[in-house]
């Protein structure tokens, strides 16, 4: 691995279990950047871009992280990792399928399965509606919130 992190959690030995201040422990497994191809950009988000790639004959969205923003930022993302953990049984159900994550250089990689359109709620039918309302409610199980919707 290239990185080299200066912060508490980046100053033990990543591919061991690493407790965080949320709680949850995070094992991070190995990404090889120049794998991806990029193939364009999805979106953002406070913690970095997700673009779609194709990554081992699979295509993928991959969240990219600069850890060179505030401090925090390598928290945050860990526990982002964590957190798909802990929901793993609803991988692929209601949250998408993990692919890879790791540090790379001074970012953080992220990958995860594409699955869903974008969409409009005033556009939804009650049906689809009641349905996003159930797969919160999966979530909430786990004493998981989504901050970020």
């Amino acid at each position: 691995m290239n990185y080299h992190p200066t912060s508490e959690f980046g100053k033990q030995n990543i591919h061991q279990p690493v407790v965080l201040p949320t709680g949850f422990t995070v094992s991070v497994g190995d990404v090889y950047l120049p794998e991806f191809k990029w193939q364009g950009h999805l979106g953002s988000c406070r913690t970095g871009n997700v673009v779609k790639a194709e990554w081992r004959g699979e295509v993928v969205a991959a969240k990219v992280c600069d850890l060179h923003q505030p401090p925090e930022l390598e928290e945050e993302v860990l526990t982002e990792v964590a957190v798909y953990e802990t929901l793993n049984s609803l991988q692929s159900i209601c949250i998408p399928q993990v692919r890879c994550f790791d540090f790379y250089g001074g970012l953080f990689v992220v990958a995860t399965e594409i699955v869903g359109t974008p969409c409009e709620i005033d556009g939804l039918d009650q049906d689809k509606r009641f349905r996003i309302v159930e797969i919160f409610l999966q979530l909430h199980q786990y004493s998981i919130l989504h901050g970020d919707i």
